[in-house]
This record gives C-alpha cells, sequence and structure tokens, in this order.
C-alpha cells in the first residue's frame, strides 16, 4: 500500500478531504480493530477486539508475549451461548490473571485485558 501526502500552503476542502482519506486508509489497514474467529487463534498486533464464535467446538486464544505489548490492551468477547469452552492462553512462561490460562464462559462473556509488560491482567 502507498499513500501520498503533499504539504500544501492552503486549507482546500480537497485537500483536508484527500488527506483524511488517506489517514482513515492508514490506520484502517495498519490495525484492524475487530477480528472474528471460531476456532483456535493466536493474537497479533493486528487484533485488538477479538470476537470468538465457541458454538461448534472448544477454541483456545493465545495471547502474544506481554513483554511484546506493554501496555497494550486486548477484548476478548465470546458471541455464543454454547457449552464449548473459550480459553484464553498465555505466552509460554508469561501469565493471564496470574495462571496460565483462562476460561470465558457463559453467553456472550467478555474479558479485556491489559499487558503489563510481564503479564496480561483483566481489567
Amino acid at each position: 500500500m502507498q499513500l501520498t501526502f503533499t504539504v500544501r500552503a492552503d486549507n482546500s476542502p480537497d485537500y483536508i478531504r484527500n488527506l483524511a482519506d488517506n489517514l482513515k486508509r492508514l490506520f484502517d489497514y495498519a490495525r484492524p480493530w475487530v477480528v472474528t474467529v471460531a476456532a483456535d487463534h493466536t493474537i497479533t498486533a493486528s487484533n485488538e477486539f477479538v470476537v470468538v464464535d465457541a458454538s461448534g467446538d472448544d477454541v483456545v486464544v493465545t495471547l502474544p508475549a506481554a513483554k511484546d505489548f506493554a501496555r497494550d490492551t486486548v477484548t476478548v468477547v465470546r458471541s455464543d451461548a454454547s457449552g464449548n469452552t473459550l480459553t484464553l492462553e498465555a505466552a509460554a512462561g508469561e501469565t493471564v490473571n496470574g495462571a496460565s490460562t483462562t476460561t470465558i464462559g457463559g453467553a456472550y462473556a467478555s474479558l479485556r485485558l491489559v499487558s503489563t509488560g510481564v503479564e496480561w491482567i483483566g481489567v
């Protein structure tokens, strides 16, 4: 993807619109805010909000290394009411809420996590 920005002396409506469109494209490309999954998934930098459908089977969502995501947040939301298990798993040697794994139970439950740089903590 190529983005072009031109510095201009005037603030014409066309220039402002073009700038806004390019910035939107940049942010949409760099960070897709919502990802929807129905199978095991490893969270990446482009996942800030993960919607999980566990209606078909148990699902494991693996968190990235907390040290690589210090002060970042991620929200995991369950989008089903099945009895299947949705497990959040910390990276090797790390914890999520003090344990290597935690579960999101209950229909349409969610958990917002923040990285301390050492572990993931639910907020």
